[in-house]
């Protein structure tokens, strides 16, 4: 029998237990720090450090600006954080080079509706060189979840199998975000594939 909750663990090598540590020791307070091209550890060439980046897509969650031009708005990749439903497993991540997380039965509902769209919008080639990311109440919908325990479930998935990006209206304001998407990223799929199965 399947128990009712499960730990989902991301092994963390040597270069993304560095990126971690500069996103936790650059917050101040509850303000995320963004890691940024700029942030690029000496040791890393441009190709390592947006390969380690993208693999740690998950326990860092995306920052996208919305920037306005004139009539037409545009959303402008700004970097990476770590969010704050991450905090504790990445920090414990750097020390025992494993991110780990509990979830429960009723998250792996909600990663299965995900899952299942994802894969009926990549045949569609919606894609275009990323997973579909969706919004909270589209999430609602596709699983119809209240939303506290909805929200609840998103929390506990996002690092070891979902991605969060968070996109803000006003760039130099924190509190300006304007709305948060989740997705499956490519480094959580053979990940989330491996507990969709235990579900079934």
């Amino acid at each position: 029998m399947l128990s009712s909750e499960l730990v989902v663990s991301i092994p963390v090598d040597v270069r993304q237990a560095m990126i971690l540590e500069v996103g936790i020791k650059g917050q101040k307070g509850s303000t995320p720090f963004i890691i940024t091209d700029e942030n690029r550890l000496q040791d890393m060439t441009v190709f390592v450090w947006n390969t380690t980046i993208k693999k740690l897509e998950g326990i860092l969650a995306i920052r996208e600006d919305r920037v306005n031009h004139g009539d037409v708005w545009t959303y402008k990749h700004a970097g990476h954080l770590v969010p704050a439903e991450n905090l504790a497993a990445a920090r414990a991540a750097i020390m025992t080079k494993s991110f780990e997380k509990s979830i429960t039965l009723d998250d792996l509902a909600v990663l299965e509706k995900l899952h299942q769209r994802t894969i009926e919008l990549n045949s569609k080639s919606h894609a275009n060189g990323r997973q579909p990311r969706f919004n909270f109440n589209q999430l609602q919908i596709m699983t119809g979840f209240e939303a506290p325990d909805l929200r609840r479930s998103l929390a506990r998935l996002t690092g070891g199998l979902l991605g969060r990006t968070l996109t803000f209206n006003n760039p130099a304001v924190p509190e300006s975000m304007g709305f948060e998407r989740w997705f499956i990223p490519s480094s959580r799929q053979q990940t989330a594939q491996l507990f969709l199965a235990k579900k079934n």
